[in-house]
């Protein structure tokens, strides 16, 4: 059935591409996924959109809200499908650039339910993203794997445990002092206070001590080489981006919009890290929110912050093609996990549009499109609900390059079977 502005819904066939102007609007063409898609059946619908990829190494793969169970089975898909028939060879989550290079280092030796609670954070622990992992253990050791890799830079409390015995190690051999400061740095600024970190003391700590911290991390970077030399890379930016928020509340001030942007400026350098400067030429797959995910500046408070794509666009613009999720109704989880039931979606605008076939699943490639009716929706400011809660408003056709729609959600499986 097909979502109009005025709540009337009207029958329209099901076909690969729908025609979506039954509601008086101008008539755009929707793929359409089916609920439970086979390997067979999502190559021959996602034709268009693999035309459109072409030979790009950087498909960012956005979601609204990381509490959408919908969400994570379809990106699963949508990753597992790059990897068979386009080659991507590196799934990048938006969590720990040590945690999950550190899980995939292991890989063969833990079960997959451990490489998923040792890389993502608390909100991305999915029962819905088990699959992707197991299938990350079976290929780990064949001609094709999928490599395990994270982004951020920033500390993930209990889960960076290992760090600083593991950053230590690597270091051990070739300057054991060097080593011995990089454990302790990492035990002060990676750890919660319940298990050695410094807690919110850390920020009177990085105004005395920050320039010291990132000289040793520029050191070991500058004694390490690939993903080693990385973690320390990181390392700097993290330290920058407390030393920034330190500096604010010295003076009595809000976090500024620069302590937001180092972290996606980070996370776009260390995409670019895996897909060039790592293992030569990589194909990478990159998960995370629609915010980061989207090209244009994004908003936090008052402020707006540079995004992940942004960076990404001005760094590799021939090389970053930018995928968002939305989702029409339901009910979705926030970060820590608490139920939230999703508004009515505005009126005119993206979820609207995206629900009109009344599909389960729905897809609308933007980028190269040369639909007039698509891309005069697309130049288009329109509303949509951040997270299913917020409205908020964007240019579709400036922000992303392909958007997929669930039309109905709920949360994620956090009980995560398995040993």
């Amino acid at each position: 059935m097909a979502r109009c502005s005025n709540g009337v819904r009207t029958a329209l066939a099901l076909t690969l591409t729908l025609a979506v102007g039954a509601c008086g609007g101008p008539s755009i063409e929707l793929g359409v996924l089916p609920l439970d898609a086979h390997a067979d059946s999502l190559s021959a619908r996602l034709l268009p959109l693999r035309t459109a990829i072409g030979d790009r190494r950087v498909v960012l793969i956005g979601e609204n809200g990381h509490g959408v169970g919908e969400h994570t089975r379809l990106k699963v898909e949508l990753v597992e499908w790059l990897h068979r028939d386009l080659g991507f060879d590196v799934i990048a989550m938006e969590s720990g650039y040590f945690e999950c290079g550190h899980a995939w280092r292991r890989i063969e030796n833990i079960t997959p339910r451990r490489a998923l609670y040792d890389c993502l954070r608390y909100p991305f622990q999915h029962a819905e993203v088990l699959p992707l992992f197991e299938r990350i253990a079976e290929q780990a050791g064949g001609e094709t794997p999928l490599v395990l890799a994270g982004v951020d830079p920033q500390a993930q409390g209990f889960d960076s445990e290992p760090r600083p015995w593991a950053t230590s190690s690597y270091l051990a051999d070739r300057d054991p002092e060097l080593a011995r400061r990089v454990a302790a740095l990492d035990s002060a600024l990676f750890l919660p206070e319940a298990s050695g970190g410094l807690g919110d003391a850390v920020y009177p700590w990085i105004l005395a001590r920050g320039e010291e911290a990132r000289a040793v991390y520029e050191a070991a970077a500058e004694r390490t080489t690939g993903w080693e030399r990385w973690v320390f890379q990181l390392a700097v930016g993290w330290v920058d981006r407390v030393a920034t928020r330190a500096r604010a509340e010295a003076e009595g001030l809000p976090r500024p919009p620069r302590y937001y942007e180092l972290r996606d400026e980070w996370m776009a350098r260390a995409v670019v890290a895996l897909a060039d400067s790592i293992a030569e030429r990589r194909k990478v797959v990159v998960w995370l929110h629609n915010d980061h995910a989207r090209y244009g500046d994004f908003e936090v408070g008052e402020s707006r912050v540079r995004s992940v794509g942004g960076y990404l666009q001005g760094w590799l613009p021939d090389d970053v093609f930018s995928i968002g999720l939305f989702m029409g109704s339901g009910t979705i989880a926030d970060n820590s996990r608490n139920e939230r039931t999703m508004r009515a979606v505005p009126s005119g605008g993206i979820e609207e549009m995206l629900g009109t076939t009344g599909a389960d699943r729905a897809f609308l490639l933007l980028s190269g499109n040369r639909d007039e009716a698509i891309r005069a929706w697309a130049d288009g400011e329109r509303p949509y609900l951040r997270a299913g809660l917020d409205e908020r408003s964007l240019v579709p056709g400036e922000e992303f390059d392909a958007l997929f729609y669930v039309e109905s959600v709920s949360p994620p499986t956090y009980a995560i079977p398995g040993g």
